[in-house]
């Protein structure tokens, strides 16, 4: 048999040894070619993490509905990997992860559970301009997915009064304890030098919101609005005023009362958070739209954001 030099048959995923697996990982993220087998979502939101750095917390979702769970005693699990990068100017690694998660689900509920999965992860990035890419892979068929997009860290360093993103939620974990059903397995956290003994901005009275990938809600579920303002060098004791008003297919729904804001976080000196929740149960099927005013009664100063989200 005649082959070209370089020429190596090719393996089914089942033959893979784990240098094989690592290899193909890490040529399929570094590679500019798409994977498309297990479409998946992501979501990236911004909040300040120093007064040089921007955390950025990152959820992937996908749907397990075509994912081979294996029968193992009592459970059925899938084991899956995932690689990220943040690239900067000319293309460098400015940080990345990988994980390897194994999900384990209840047989008696495994169909309702398979509906979604989702993996977060977060990178502490300073301002400026980057490029994301993740890769998912299942392991045991080897199917790959890839996604990649423009990602612009804001600057919440200036002199304008700013605000975080508009984080959505259904979902409080402990801080010291993650979803049962969800074991990490290995992997690397992404993260500049530094950064280890830095909070979570998203762990509040020791729960840690998790943030929505879908913004797609039950009515049997309460909603978790997360936000932070941000004035840097204020001098003295903030006056901020806000309101939240929920607009459901265009027209006004509800509209909360302002809130008067005049101290700031704990060991902050500019900072300002922002933790509501509401039950969805009066809130009828739809798309929403969520719309959050602040105001600086010393500086004049205004901003609104809005976030998009539905009950169903």
């Amino acid at each position: 048999m005649k082959h070209r030099p370089g020429y190596f048959a090719p393996k089914s995923f089942e033959q893979f040894t784990q240098s094989d697996k690592e290899r193909q990982l890490e040529e399929a993220v570094s590679s500019e070619r798409p994977f498309s087998e297990v479409p998946f979502l992501v979501a990236a939101n911004f909040i300040k993490a120093d007064a040089v750095r921007v955390f950025v917390p990152i959820g992937m979702n996908f749907s397990a509905a075509d994912i081979p769970f294996q029968q193992r005693g009592k459970t059925v699990q899938a084991e899956f990997d995932f690689a990220g990068q943040v690239r900067g100017p000319q293309n460098s690694v400015v940080s990345a992860v990988r994980d390897t998660i194994r999900v384990r689900l209840d047989p008696e509920k495994s169909q309702k559970q398979r509906r979604a999965v989702q993996y977060t992860t977060g990178f502490y990035l300073k301002p400026g301009l980057y490029s994301l890419k993740f890769l998912l892979r299942e392991n045991q068929t080897g199917k790959l997915s890839t996604f990649e997009q423009p990602l612009s860290v804001p600057d919440y360093g200036g002199r304008k009064v700013s605000m975080s993103s508009i984080i959505l939620s259904t979902r409080l974990e402990p801080q010291t304890q993650r979803d049962k059903a969800i074991q990490k397995l290995g992997g690397s956290a992404g993260a500049l030098p530094g950064t280890s003994k830095l909070p979570d901005p998203l762990v509040v009275e020791q729960k840690r919101i998790v943030p929505s990938v879908t913004h797609v809600f039950s009515r049997a579920e309460t909603l978790y609005i997360f936000f932070q303002t941000y004035l840097p060098h204020h001098k003295g004791a903030p006056h901020l005023t806000q309101s939240l008003v929920f607009y459901r297919e265009g027209q006004l729904f509800q509209r909360s009362a302002p809130v008067e804001l005049a101290e700031f976080d704990e060991d902050s000196p500019d900072t300002v958070t922002s933790n509501v929740s509401t039950p969805l149960s009066s809130f009828p099927k739809g798309q929403y739209v969520l719309e959050v005013s602040t105001t600086e009664a010393s500086s004049g100063a205004s901003l609104t954001e809005k976030v998009s989200f539905v009950v169903q």
